[in-house]
């Protein structure tokens, strides 16, 4: 309990959670005690004693009481209740899939090709019309995902080859991610032709 004067930090305030102050107010010829309770970004609150009562915490006042109450349970949510997100229709969520699948086709990424291909087979409540879209595109990729397979094989055998025949240099360069094109084109063009 401190006087009314004494000054307190805001790291005491935020740690203690409050302090309690003491004050003498004069009314005629006698005096009344005043118990302030203070907590960090509130004003002191005054109380006669006849509010205030000793519990296992010690002496409390009606602040106190709102203080603990505010410290020891969750306040109440500030966002306002969020309402479902509408989703789009299916046939606008076919086009999505359909781009998707054709981007991830643009720069050969085959774990994303194998995944739209997965969502779009999830996918359902399409039209006709979309959907002879998406099993067309769901076959081309499954095609291409297909011969992305037979260029790794191939890719993989030349490597077992080189690295059988103690070449180095070819070794390093089947061997090096950067240097690695699994492209159906780019296999095409380094394969020597057969006669």
């Amino acid at each position: 309990m401190l006087a009314q004067t004494v000054p307190v930090d805001r790291d005491t305030l935020i740690s203690r959670w409050y302090v309690h102050r003491i004050r003498l107010d004069s009314e005629g010829t006698s005096r009344r005690v005043r118990i302030g309770t203070e907590a960090f970004a509130w004003d002191t609150e005054w109380f006669t004693l006849d509010d205030c009562q000793m519990t296992e915490r010690g002496l409390t006042t009606p602040a106190v009481e709102r203080i603990i109450r505010l410290r020891t349970t969750a306040p109440p949510s500030s966002w306002p209740a969020t309402k479902p997100k509408k989703q789009p229709d299916a046939d606008t969520r076919a086009q999505v899939l359909l781009r998707q699948l054709a981007d991830a086709r643009k720069v050969e990424a085959v774990v994303v090709v194998t995944r739209v291909c997965n969502d779009i087979a999830d996918l359902s409540g399409v039209s006709a019309a979309t959907q002879a879209e998406l099993d067309d595109s769901v076959r081309d990729a499954h095609l291409w995902l297909q011969e992305q397979a037979a260029v790794r094989r191939l890719l993989f055998e030349r490597l077992e080859q080189a690295v059988a025949k103690a070449h180095v240099k070819e070794t390093r360069e089947l061997a090096d991610p950067r240097q690695r094109d699994f492209s159906a084109r780019a296999h095409r063009r380094r394969e020597p032709h057969r006669r």
